[in-house]
C-alpha cells in the first residue's frame, strides 16, 4: 500500500473502494462484506472452522451499530456464544462500534435505539466489556488486551468489547454531522486542508498538506469553470432543471397520497438516495425507516399491504434483489403488491466495491416484477 494509492481512495481505479473487497486486497482483507451485517455470521464460520482445522488462533470482528440492525447479525449473536458454550468456536472477540450514526442519520432518531440489543448480550452468553471513550486509543488498546485474554482463556465464553464512539471523530463539522462525514470524496478538496490543519493540530505531515492543497487547487478550478460557462450561456435560452430520475416515483407517491390514496413509505436508512426522502419529508406521518435491514423493511412492508395500504420500499438494486428476495417472493406469495424503488443498478454504484454493483438485480427480481426504468422495480 502507497500513499499514491491513498489518494485514488473511493474510485474505481483504486483497489481502496468504499468496501473491503478480498479479491482486490487478499493480503489484507478475508472476506468481502460490503453488505452490513454479513461480517459477523462470515467470521462466525472462520471460528468454527479455524476449532475444526485445530488452528491456534482468535477470531476477531469488527461491527458497527448500523450493521448490528440487519437480521443476520442478530442470528449470529444468538449463534455465536450458543455454539461456543458447546465447544465449538475457536477464542472469539466481537468490537461493536457504538456511535448511533447509518449512513443517512443516527439510528435513534431515524428509527429506535439499539442500546437493547447491547443490553441482550449479555443473557446470551457474551462476556461484555463496555468502554465508554471508544475514541480514546490507549483506553481501547487495554480494553482489547483484557477481552484477548478472556477468550482465550475460556473458549466457551465469546467476549464483545462495546466501544461508545464518534464517527467522524477528530474534525469539528463531521463529528457534528448526522452522517459522520460518510463516503467523504477525496475529489472534493473545498475544506480538505482545514481539516487536515485540524486533524494533526496545526502540524500534518508535509506531503498530506501539498496533496490537500492540489486537491483544493483542483476544486477551485473546477468551480471557476463552471462559473465561466454559467456566465457565457446565452441568456435567452431558459435553463434546464435536472433531478435525479429515481425522484419521480417519490413526487408520483407525494400526488397520490394528497388525492387520498393510502401510500406510506418504509425505507432501510437510504431514502436520501433512492429519491424516497422527499416524500418522507412531506408525509412524515406516513414514512418509516428500519433501518439498515432490507429483510425487514420488505416483509414490514407486506403486513402494511394486507391491511390495505399501498407500500412502497427503496434501497439499493444490489441490496433489495439479495437481502430483499425471498421476502418480495413471500409477498407475492402471499398476494401482497408492494411497491420497491431499485436505484443505483447496474455499475451505477462502482466506486463502493463489488459488493454495491447489482449486475444480475434484473435476472433476480423477474419473477415478481415489472422494469419500469431508472432503477426502479414495481413488484407485487
Amino acid at each position: 500500500m502507497t500513499f499514491r494509492d491513498l489518494r485514488a481512495f473511493r474510485s474505481i481505479q483504486s483497489k481502496l473502494t468504499g468496501h473491503g473487497e478480498s479479491h482486490l486486497n487478499p493480503e489484507g482483507v478475508l472476506l468481502s462484506n460490503g453488505p452490513l451485517g454479513s461480517s459477523l455470521p462470515q467470521s462466525q464460520g472462520l471460528a468454527i472452522a479455524d476449532h475444526l482445522a485445530k488452528n491456534d488462533r482468535v477470531t476477531i470482528c469488527v461491527l458497527s451499530d448500523a450493521a448490528a440492525m440487519e437480521g443476520e447479525a442478530k442470528e449470529s449473536f444468538s449463534a455465536i456464544p450458543g455454539f461456543a458454550a458447546k465447544g465449538l468456536v475457536n477464542p472469539y472477540v466481537l468490537v461493536i462500534t457504538d456511535n448511533d450514526t447509518k449512513l443517512s442519520g443516527r439510528i435513534t432518531k431515524d428509527s429506535f435505539s439499539m442500546q437493547g440489543s447491547f443490553d441482550a448480550l449479555a443473557p446470551q452468553g457474551w462476556h461484555v466489556i463496555k468502554v465508554e471513550k471508544g475514541n480514546d486509543l490507549q483506553t481501547v488498546y487495554q480494553a482489547l488486551e483484557k477481552a484477548l485474554s478472556a477468550a482465550q482463556a475460556d473458549p466457551k465464553k465469546p467476549v464483545a468489547l462495546w466501544l461508545k464512539t464518534v464517527k467522524g471523530f477528530g474534525i469539528k463539522a463531521t463529528e457534528e454531522s448526522s452522517s459522520g462525514g460518510h463516503g467523504f470524496p477525496l475529489t472534493s478538496g473545498e475544506k480538505i486542508t482545514d481539516w487536515i490543519h485540524e486533524i494533526y493540530n496545526n502540524a500534518a505531515p508535509q506531503e498530506f498538506l501539498d496533496w490537500a492543497q492540489e486537491l483544493k487547487k483542483l476544486w477551485e478550478d473546477s468551480e471557476a469553470k463552471k462559473a465561466a460557462k454559467a456566465a457565457a450561456a446565452a441568456p435567452a435560452t431558459p435553463a434546464i432543471k435536472k433531478t435525479k430520475i429515481q425522484t419521480g416515483l417519490s413526487k408520483g407517491a407525494i400526488t397520490a397520497a394528497k388525492e387520498g390514496l393510502p401510500v406510506f413509505s418504509v425505507a432501510a436508512d437510504l431514502a436520501g438516495s433512492t429519491g424516497m426522502s422527499t416524500f418522507q419529508k412531506s408525509f412524515p406521518d406516513r414514512s418509516l425507516d428500519v433501518g439498515v435491514a432490507e429483510s425487514n423493511m420488505i416483509s414490514t412492508a407486506a403486513g402494511l399491504s394486507k391491511v390495505g395500504f399501498i407500500p412502497i420500499v427503496d434501497t439499493f438494486a444490489q441490496f433489495g434483489v439479495t437481502k430483499g428476495n425471498l421476502p418480495l417472493t413471500m409477498a407475492a406469495l402471499s398476494q401482497a403488491p408492494v411497491i420497491a424503488v431499485f436505484s443505483h443498478a447496474g455499475f451505477q454504484d462502482a466506486a463502493d466495491g463489488a459488493s454495491h454493483q447489482a449486475t444480475t438485480y434484473i435476472a433476480a427480481s423477474q419473477p415478481h416484477s415489472a422494469y419500469c426504468g431508472g432503477g426502479a422495480v414495481l413488484c407485487g
